[in-house]
């Protein structure tokens, strides 16, 4: 009996999460990376209500689903500790979900529409200074056995800033080195953006070239010569952790709020951050004016 509840669990979510999924991916043209955060979430969410027998499987529909029932499911988050940013993230997921299920006529009503959303206190991001980055690159570049692809990584990080997704997906012909600039497709929402090169980026990537039997595919390999991963990146960045001042910790995301950052400092306007940035709000951009306020 338990073995087959686990089944019509298992089967319940993969129905529920593929076309959800794609839904995410093609209709609202969101970024990988969010759209596993949201499936995650909403996998979650179905577990739970598998688990307090509120679903039996999938033939039930999501009919019987409340808001009294989504309600204690985000209690029990608040319950766990879970932080108001992460419920935040969560309770967006779940609005989504039920709306997009409203509008495939599963449901006849959105059960999650009188869920209100928590409010997030609006932290600024930790920005590593100039002399933080200088610091940085300097100590990074005596390091014996520091790798050319980890400190192109990082300069692409801070000299363009790169998300991580986009570094990873970063290949040769996105490169054009006659105009010293990236095509860069990985955003949010897959749209494409001209993103200017500095010296010592053209620098890295013409020495990290020449390393290279044939400039085809992807810019930043693994050790078994595959697209190096996400993971695999911050994994590299750890391990230079210690070349940075004060034992600040640092993620892949830092250097980019850092180059976002300086750039404000030096005077450069806010829309062509935002461009560079690929921000499709502006408003996501102007939380650098208050860091920069913040650091003078």
């Amino acid at each position: 009996m338990k073995e087959q509840s686990r089944k019509n669990k298992h089967i319940g979510i993969s129905l529920w999460i593929q076309p959800f999924e794609i839904y995410l991916l093609h209709v609202r043209r969101m970024s990988p990376h969010t759209i596993r955060g949201y499936c995650s979430d909403i996998k979650q969410h179905i577990a739970f209500l598998f688990e307090r027998g509120w679903l039996e499987d999938y033939q039930e529909s999501l009919q019987g689903i409340t808001a009294e029932k989504i309600q204690t499911y985000i209690q029990y988050l608040f319950k766990k500790g879970l932080r108001s940013k992460s419920t935040a993230r969560k309770i967006s997921a779940l609005k989504t979900f039920y709306q997009y299920w409203c509008g495939e006529n599963l449901l006849a009503d959105d059960p999650s529409k009188t869920i209100e959303q928590v409010k997030v206190s609006q932290n600024l991001p930790d920005v590593p200074s100039e002399i933080d980055m200088q610091h940085f690159f300097a100590q990074a570049m005596e390091e014996k056995n520091v790798l050319l692809r980890d400190l192109t990584i990082f300069e692409l990080m801070y000299g363009c800033g790169l998300r991580v997704s986009e570094i990873v997906n970063l290949q040769w012909e996105d490169i054009i080195f006659d105009t010293s600039t990236l095509k860069v497709v990985e955003g949010k929402g897959k749209k494409m953006r001209i993103v200017p090169l500095g010296e010592y980026g053209i620098f890295a990537l013409r020495k990290l070239q020449k390393t290279f039997v044939t400039c085809a595919g992807y810019v930043f390999l693994n050790h078994r010569n595959q697209k190096i991963s996400e993971r695999g990146v911050r994994y590299r960045l750890s391990l230079y952790q210690r070349f940075f001042r004060f034992g600040q910790h640092v993620s892949p995301h830092s250097f980019r709020h850092a180059f976002a950052t300086h750039l404000l400092n030096h005077g450069a306007d806010l829309r062509s951050i935002q461009e560079l940035l690929g921000h499709e709000n502006l408003a996501t951009t102007q939380k650098y004016t208050k860091v920069s306020k913040q650091k003078l």
